[in-house]
This record gives structure tokens, sequence and C-alpha cells, in this order.
């Protein structure tokens, strides 16, 4: 599992090469973003349940995240998204106990509130973004993981930012290391969003689970924590005559080893340089 790099020959004058690289979070502290979908939708009761509510379940198992995945100085943000997008707390993740209940509260008094009524999802990631952008101007953090995870059922009724548009600002944000991570319930399998992330170029993953009950949930957030420790980033350069084409590709997984089958299976598997440039695209 350490790093290397390969190549061979799939042709007359084209060849095929990979080099790849362990992803490792740098010595710095890195920036997550949540966005809790705050909608009427949340304050639903969990399927199976009598009184335990979506929200509720939204924010136990964000702190499990937080308590379990990140490391003490890590800095997160929590958002909240209907009609309107709220950043309800900035904090240190060693400090989530101070700060917990007043998150919950917050949250609460949002899912009451006129907007409650709207989905504005594409609205809430370009703004989420547009902030951390202008941080990393501030602070010229080049080197730092950062984490875009919205938690949502995929639906958005009123966004003036149009879903092309959102994937666009993905795809051309200028943060290096940037983790683009959604966690969707009960997203349709024709929805237009799991398309465009499934065939986005920028680093991106989807994690899907059927229904809003507590043990899928848990299942999902098992996912995320897993995703979020296991990234093996993979640059490939493809070598056509005296075109070199070259892609940065972020794969997620399981373990190391998981991610690390995946990006291996895909270059070894392509008998053409058009095959493995664009099965490599469409990760």
């Amino acid at each position: 599992m350490e790093n290397w790099s390969q190549k061979r020959d799939v042709g007359v004058g084209q060849s095929v090469g990979g080099e790849y690289k362990i992803h490792k979070a740098n010595n710095g502290i890195a920036y997550i973003h949540i966005l809790l979908d705050a909608t009427g939708s949340t304050e639903m009761t969990c399927p199976g349940t009598k009184r335990t509510k979506v929200w509720e379940q939204l924010l136990e198992q964000f702190e499990k995240l937080v308590r379990e995945t990140l490391r003490p100085g890590d800095v997160v943000y929590i958002w909240a998204f209907n009609k309107t997008t709220t950043q309800l707390c900035k904090f240190v993740a060693q400090d989530l106990d101070s700060k917990s209940e007043s998150i919950r509260r917050q949250y609460k008094n949002i899912l009451g509130g006129e907007g409650a009524g709207e989905t504005r999802l594409y609205d809430a990631v370009k703004d989420a973004l547009n902030f951390q952008i202008g941080e990393e101007k501030k602070r010229s953090t080049v080197g730092a993981d950062c984490f875009l995870v919205p938690f949502t059922d995929g639906m958005d009724n009123s966004s003036k930012t149009s879903l092309k548009t959102m994937m666009h600002q993905i795809i051309g944000a200028p943060i290096n290391r940037l983790h683009i991570i959604f966690v969707t319930a009960n997203l349709p399998q024709n929805s237009r969003l799991k398309e465009e992330l499934e065939a986005a170029l920028k680093v991106k993953a989807l994690i899907e689970y059927e229904t809003s009950k507590p043990g899928d949930m848990s299942r999902a957030f098992d996912d995320l924590r897993a995703q979020m420790k296991a990234i093996l980033r993979v640059s490939v350069s493809l070598d056509h005559g005296r075109v070199v084409q070259s892609i940065t590709n972020v794969e997620y997984g399981s373990s190391r080893t998981d991610v690390a089958k995946k990006v291996s299976k895909t270059l070894y598997g392509a008998d053409a340089f058009r095959d493995a440039f664009n099965q490599l695209r469409l990760r």
C-alpha cells in the first residue's frame, strides 16, 4: 500500500500510466462543513419508532462523527438549510460538548420557522462552498483537507442556483484537497442529482440509504466515517502519441485496500487509451 507508479502499452503509439498515492491528511487541521436539511421532511418521525424525529437522529449521528472521526483541532462548521442557508456554529472538534446544546436549539428553531416549507439544497452547497473559498483566500490553507457534507433527501424545489451551476462550482472550486460527500435518504434512482454526482470529475462521493430508519441512518454514517478515514488520491496521466491528458481523482472506500482494488481494476481492465481515459474520468 505504498506509493507506486506503473505504465504499460495498450496499442501502437498508445500507453496508459498511473501514479498512485495514498491520500494522507496533512499535519495541519481540516475544515469540515456539515449541511443539515432543515425542512419538514426532517421533522417527521423515523419509521419504526414512536417519537424519534429524523433531525434528532441526524444530530446524534453528527456528534458521533465528530467524536469518533475528527481530530481535536479540526474546525467544524454546522449549516442548516431550507429557504435560507444559516451557519449555526463554528467550533473546534474538541469543544463539541460545549456547543451541542446551542446547535440543537438553533436547529430546532429553524425547523419551526417560516422557511421550513422550501428546500434550497443547491443554494446551500453554493453558499458553504463560497464561504470556504473566501476562508482559503484569507488563510492561504493550500494544503488543508476540506470536507463538504450535505445531508438531504436530494430534493430541491426553489433554489436560485441550478443543479448544473452547483456542479460547475464544485468542479471548478479552487480548493486543492476538497472532498464532497453527499449523504442522501430516499433518493430516486432516476434523480438528476444522482446522475450528476456519479458523472462528476471533481472529488466526490454519494452515500445512499433507503429509509430514515435509525438503523439505515447509522449504517450511512458508518460508511461516511470510513470514507473520511480512507481516501486514496490517484493522479493519472494518459499518453496518446505526443498528447498527454491528465486528471486527478479521489476514490472512496471502506479501507485503503478496497480503494486500491477499485482503481487497479479500472487501469488494468482497459484495452485501449480511450477506454481507460473514459472509465477513469467518469468515476
